[in-house]
């Protein structure tokens, strides 16, 4: 990671998720700055939404997407007044290595 000042240090992240026959899956998130946070996802039709945090700790969620071989996650942060702010965007695209295709 990398602050304003340029700054960088190492940061690693884990979630774990427990899925119990409904739709929705809950979990907690685990990081290298100490924070450990509830997690609940819910699918959607198109996309499944985590939402992370609570009252005690900062808030935000991250939606997945996936378009053919493209997953398309978007984080977001809710500030002070309430609102969703986006701080990253991704795209991760499936290689020939992991879809077993001829890469020629």
């Amino acid at each position: 990671m990398r602050a304003a000042d340029g700054t960088e240090w190492p940061f690693a992240a884990e979630a774990n998720y427990f899925c119990h026959g409904d739709a929705t899956c809950r979990g907690h998130w685990y990081d290298t700055r100490g924070m450990i946070l509830p997690l609940v996802a819910t699918p959607q039709a198109d996309a499944l939404t985590a939402e992370w945090g609570d009252a005690a700790t900062e808030r935000g969620r991250t939606t997945y997407r996936l378009d053919a071989d493209t997953l398309h996650v978007t984080d977001e942060v809710r500030d002070k007044e309430g609102q969703w702010k986006v701080f990253r965007r991704s795209r991760l695209q499936r290689s020939k290595e992991t879809t077993g295709e001829d890469a020629r």
